[in-house]
This record gives structure tokens, C-alpha cells and sequence, in this order.
């Protein structure tokens, strides 16, 4: 089974609800990573979680495109289900929700045995009336996506952007993110357009953790389109969300996915965990 049939095959497994048969794609000491939470090492510890898992009942994944790169496979997918159980504290509501996510898997010989998700639980929680996530306005999504680049050249743009955000230069971002780039910050919410209003977002990090640094993990590269997983850790001394400084240092994990054209960003659907780090930044102080 080729790579990117081994990715179809698992979402369609869990679509199905045959979770018994995920042994097909992945290997028996498979590790799967769910955002920032602990890791869930094996076949067996895997299938437990998805058979209890009661909050989505009919939580369908539609992939939306697959990039693969050498041993890895990246995917960007969406989400879409009704809230009948409790899910982050939150009573079933019998809500329709749709998020985003994405996800990269490494292949080891015919099966899958690491990887790595990242679900817009943001949005999610958004949706379901337990968030008071702020977000900008902006223009409709008009941008277009002009010819192709080479593989290596949308590579290196997009690791030389976080080379430029972790060094701080954020008038040099230009060189690898277009003028009318678009965020796509989840289905509930329009897309930021345009450098300016991209800019802002960051400005808005930079001042609540100012020490900020994202650390590249995977980068997983297509003819034009880009894959990369991430962890970002950063001392929270300003206010961010409307939550006020608690001055904890925190770290959460994220996989953005990225179009390009003539060796430019053009495209960010943003899937950071920012569920987890909202957690991590209002949960109780537990120091004696």
C-alpha cells in the first residue's frame, strides 16, 4: 500500500468506526500524539481511546490534501460532528460542529508508527459557547495561487519564516510571506488577509510572551504546498486572550499547513494548539 494510501485507509478506518482493523496501517507499538497532551504509545492504548471517545458519535474526517516527503505523510483534513457527551467540561449540547486540523505520520516500512495531530480545539470549544477567543476582522479570501515553485525552494521559505519570527525580524518576513497572504483561522471566523493584519497577530504574541521561540520538528514538502509541525515554548508576561500575565513559561505543539507560489507564502490554515495553551495559562495555581 502506497504512502499516502496508508493515511486514506486509517481516516477511513476511524470514519468507519473499525477501529479493530487499524492494525492493517499501523504498527503494533505505534505512537500517536494528540496536540500537547501525553502520547498514546500502542496499537491496543489507541484503540481504547478512540472506542471511548462518546463526545462526537458521528465525528466524520475529510481530508482535504496529502503531501508526502520521503517517510513522512502530511495531511490537512476537517472535522465535523454533533456534541452529544461532555467534552472539555462541557455538557452534550447536540451542537453540529466543524473544525480543522492536520496531521503528519511517519512510515515505517508497510505501516504507520508515529503521529503526530493537531486539532483546531479552539474553534471547537468556540463553537460550542465555552470560549471568548478574540479574532480580527477581515477582507473575504480573493487571493489566488499563480504558478508552481520547486519542492526545496517552498521548504526553505518556510523554514527561513520561522528563522525571521524567532530572530524577531518581522519586516523581513516579506521576503517569504505575499503581500495579500490569507490565515485561515478556522471555519467559524473569516480569513486574516493581507501582511498588515498577519503582522498584528504576531505583534499580539510578541508582546503577551516576548521570549517567544518556535521549534521546527517536521517539515513535510510538496509542489506546492508545505507541512510543518512545530513546538513553541515562551514566559507568559503579558496580557493574551484577556487573560492577564501569569508569568508561566508553557509549551505547546502545532501543524500548519502552507500554499506557495513563486517562492512566497501565500496560504496558513493556523492550527496551533491553542486549546492547550489557554488550559495551561487559567488552571489553578498549585503551588503551596
Amino acid at each position: 500500500m502506497g504512502l499516502e494510501a496508508l493515511v486514506r485507509r486509517r481516516v477511513s478506518l476511524i470514519n468507519e468506526g473499525k477501529f479493530s482493523a487499524l492494525g492493517d496501517v499501523l504498527h503494533a507499538d505505534a505512537i500517536t500524539h494528540y496536540g500537547s497532551g501525553e502520547p498514546v504509545r500502542g496499537l491496543e492504548s489507541l484503540v481504547a481511546v478512540l472506542e471511548g471517545f462518546q463526545a462526537f458519535p458521528d465525528l466524520k474526517v475529510s481530508i482535504e490534501e496529502v503531501v508526502t516527503d520521503g517517510d513522512f505523510v502530511a495531511a490537512r483534513y476537517t472535522s465535523r460532528g454533533t456534541h452529544r457527551a461532555p467534552f472539555a467540561g462541557i455538557p452534550g449540547t447536540g451542537t453540529a460542529v466543524e473544525f480543522g486540523g492536520a496531521g503528519i505520520h511517519h512510515v515505517r516500512g508497510d505501516k504507520i508508527d508515529e503521529v503526530w495531530v493537531v486539532d483546531d480545539l479552539a474553534t471547537l470549544t468556540r463553537q460550542l459557547g465555552n470560549s471568548s477567543w478574540t479574532h480580527a476582522d477581515s477582507e473575504s479570501d480573493t487571493a489566488t495561487r499563480p504558478a508552481k515553485p520547486a519542492v526545496e525552494t517552498n521548504r526553505a521559505a518556510v523554514r527561513r519564516w520561522i528563522e525571521l519570527v524567532n530572530a524577531r525580524k518581522l519586516d523581513d518576513l516579506r521576503e517569504v510571506w505575499a503581500d495579500d497572504l490569507v490565515l485561515h483561522q478556522g471555519p467559524d471566523q473569516p480569513a486574516l488577509v493581507g501582511f498588515d493584519n498577519f503582522r498584528a497577530l504576531l505583534d499580539m504574541f510578541y508582546a503577551a510572551m516576548p521570549d517567544l521561540q518556535i521549534s521546527v520538528e517536521d517539515v513535510v514538502a510538496g509542489a506546492d504546498t508545505v507541512i510543518l509541525r512545530s513546538a513553541s515554548t515562551g514566559t507568559h508576561t503579558g496580557d493574551l486572550f484577556g487573560i492577564p500575565p501569569t508569568g508561566r513559561k508553557v509549551t505547546y505543539v502545532g501543524v500548519g499547513t502552507y500554499h506557495l507560489a513563486n517562492g512566497k507564502i501565500t496560504h496558513e490554515w493556523f492550527n496551533d494548539d491553542m486549546f492547550s495553551l489557554v488550559q495551561a495559562l487559567t488552571a489553578p495555581d498549585t503551588a503551596a
